[in-house]
């Protein structure tokens, strides 16, 4: 068997957000943009396919490979209908703001803000965010 031990995998992805402060989520409209594996920063998602961004993530860890945060918020969220949202590292600057999450496959999907609060709730999930 080859695989990666589950505390090997909760070092890489401490590794890979380097100490990150502020954390955010990033509805995405997908008829605006098509997902690239090669999708780096939050500036390769052209403005108009950003429909809204979340506060900052609070809670967020890493534990035997799972990803999970406290429940992420969208305030008064408005824009398109989203079928995809991405976790980024909010550096103050779109171009430098490194995405590291992409899911279009969530059971929540498409999400279509209202104006009314938009609550992600993964800290109910068994699985969290994700898993490794």
């Amino acid at each position: 068997m080859r695989n990666f031990t589950l505390k090997g995998k909760e070092g890489m992805l401490a590794n890979l957000l380097g100490g990150a402060t502020v954390v955010r989520a990033v509805l995405v409209d997908t008829n605006l943009y098509t997902f690239s594996p090669a999708l780096q920063y939050l500036g390769e998602i052209p403005l108009g396919a950003r429909v809204d961004i979340s506060n900052p993530l609070t809670g967020l860890a890493f534990t035997d490979g799972k990803i999970t945060s406290d429940s992420g918020l969208f305030p008064a969220a408005t824009g398109a209908e989203s079928e995809a949202i991405a976790l980024f590292v909010d550096s103050g600057d779109p171009n430098t703001s490194l995405i590291w999450y992409w899911d279009d496959e969530d059971d929540e999907l498409p999400y279509l803000p209202n104006g009314g609060d938009l609550v992600l709730n993964w800290a109910a999930s068994v699985n969290g965010i994700a898993t490794l």
